[in-house]
């Protein structure tokens, strides 16, 4: 097959698009492989690329609907989806080569936590990206389901952003964002499990997204809504059978590792003591109720240093989260060696110390600046 030939099919089925995010996730790349961090295969690098990756993944996506449509291909939701991620895959594999290229360049010391990170961010997020776009262009015709294709990775990214500020811990998960995952000290990151289990949850929510589609539209671009005769076949009992696995995903999420909520936290840490000014959450099997007591005396007094220091006070009370290790703290809300308060929502994050807490009062002053620091952080 010729060159020209080769072209003409692909614009056949896909759009010049694919061109399009072809050379621009090749350029991303090579200019990535001149920024240090980001010039190794690894977390930063397919971060990034996953980020991009998720763009292009919607419009091939829906280009692979919306082309099939003026062709005349009837394409079913799960082949159009299965064309997409192809596509979408075929257009990281420059960006990959030329990342690994890099490494004559810049040593790689862990080339496998770099291979393991792509799979899971830029390849999985491209798949779900694409797998979203035709959805959604299957629904949505002309140039609106175009945009609305697009909207969903800035809709998606704005999502994990509100998680971030609402919910306790610091590490986001994001099925087109991909994987934040809080404080970055030890450049030797490694892809958690817990990203693995999330990415098998994606793959259940996509699948189930499809088989519903696929049941609406009865495998064609017409999106004829099924009779009610239909309701009985097995084509809807897959997508029951779907549905609840996500939801099964979905309630597990804090077991899993990849949401913790307060209520989770409830569960890490079951005591609770009060005083005055603080909630304390602790875990019991650790930390005697002397060792507490003693703890809750040490915020008192930093309460007190700070207020007649500022001149102020923080809304009350100051909820305490102090885990029984740097590393169950990790695990909890992403952040290890690292102390951290949040402000807004008159929060500290901290693990068992030996008295006195050394750092506690600077945490502790953070929150104590809500009273008056911005708004929206209270810094």
């Amino acid at each position: 097959m010729s060159l020209a030939r080769t072209l003409a099919w692909i614009n056949i089925r896909y759009g010049w698009r694919i061109f399009f995010w072809a050379g621009s996730l090749a350029l991303l790349a090579a200019l990535l492989d001149a920024v240090p961090l980001f010039n190794l295969l690894g977390y930063d690098f397919s971060f990034a690329m996953g980020l991009c990756t998720a763009l292009a993944g919607v419009d091939i996506g829906h280009g692979t609907v919306a082309n099939g449509r003026r062709a005349g291909r009837a394409l079913s939701p799960l082949r159009a989806t299965g064309e997409a991620i192809v596509a979408t895959w075929a257009v990281l594999v420059i960006p990959l080569l030329l990342s690994l290229a890099n490494a004559l360049r810049v040593r790689n010391c862990n080339l496998q936590a770099g291979l393991a990170f792509f799979a899971l961010l830029p390849v999985c997020t491209g798949a779900y990206a694409a797998g979203s776009g035709a959805v959604v262009a299957s629904f949505v015709r002309g140039r609106g389901g175009r945009v609305a294709a697009l909207a969903l990775p800035f809709l998606s990214v704005a999502w994990a952003l509100w998680r971030l500020y609402r919910d306790p811990a610091v590490f986001a998960f994001d099925p087109l964002a991909g994987y934040f995952p809080g404080p970055i000290y030890d450049e030797a990151l490694r892809p958690p499990v817990r990203l693995v289990w999330y990415r098998l949850a994606n793959a259940t929510w996509l699948t189930a997204a499809i088989a519903t589609t696929d049941w609406l539209c009865r495998g064609s671009t017409e999106a004829q809504r099924q009779p009610a005769r239909d309701l009985l076949k097995p084509r809807l009992a897959l997508v029951v059978l779907l549905f609840a696995g996500s939801l099964a995903w979905y309630e597990a999420r804090g077991v899993l590792g990849f949401h913790t909520r307060r209520a989770d936290l409830a569960k890490i840490l079951p005591r609770e003591t009060r005083s005055e000014h603080f909630v304390l959450r602790s875990d019991r099997a650790t930390e005697s109720d002397a060792d507490i007591a003693l703890a809750m005396q040490d915020l008192e007094f930093r309460y007190f240093q700070l207020q007649k220091l500022l001149g102020v006070e923080p809304r009350l009370p100051v909820r305490v989260y102090r885990f029984p290790s740097a590393s169950v703290k990790k695990d909890a809300v992403g952040a290890a060696t690292t102390l951290f308060a949040r402000p807004w929502s008159s929060e500290i994050f901290v693990q068992a110390d030996h008295f006195p807490a050394q750092r506690l009062r600077h945490e502790l002053a953070h929150v104590f600046a809500s009273a008056f620091g911005d708004r929206l952080f209270g810094v």
